[in-house]
């Protein structure tokens, strides 16, 4: 039974990658991480202004599943704003605890130039928080993905 992250985080890890052969409707492991996961992260955070989402995708699989804590001052949704997220990597190798911020905005308002922006942004996410700044890198993170939106995931966080 899954009841805390690090179990969520495991079985992700460990079953994602079988699981996402399988038909995504009424998937065990998918509603699992729908309906658990942000309650277990809920938990963790503990703080009533905070809210969790966690995705494997909507109706397919997801290349990059991913678990979210959002303030709603900052981010209402994980296409704009910031948010602290666990990105998996797409071999499920890896999984990164970062800060990081909505692609989809940054798309719709940068067009090609959208790469640069989000890079510009996550070094302005590591200045503002400069006693933290030295826990950061200033690396992109690997994870691997082939689609372009596992790609724009690369450059928006802040880790």
């Amino acid at each position: 039974m899954v009841s805390d992250l690090r179990s969520l985080i495991l079985t992700v890890a460990d079953e994602y990658t079988l699981n996402k052969s399988q038909r995504f409707g009424g998937n065990e492991l998918a509603s699992l991480i729908h309906k658990t996961g942000p309650e277990i992260l809920h938990s963790v955070a503990a703080r009533t202004d905070l809210f969790s989402i966690c995705s494997v995708g909507q109706g397919n699989w997801a290349e990059i599943p991913w678990f979210g804590v959002f303030n709603s001052e900052v981010s209402v949704s994980e296409t704009r704003g910031i948010y602290v997220v666990y990105l998996f990597s797409a071999d499920m190798g890896s999984v990164y605890l970062c800060q990081d911020q909505g692609v989809t905005a940054v798309k719709q308002n940068f067009g090609k130039s959208q790469y640069q922006e989000l890079y510009r942004r996550s070094a302005l996410i590591r200045d503002r928080v400069p006693e933290h700044k030295k826990s950061f890198g200033a690396n992109t993170i690997k994870l691997n993905g082939k689609t372009k939106l596992a790609r724009e995931y690369e450059p928006a966080v802040s880790y």
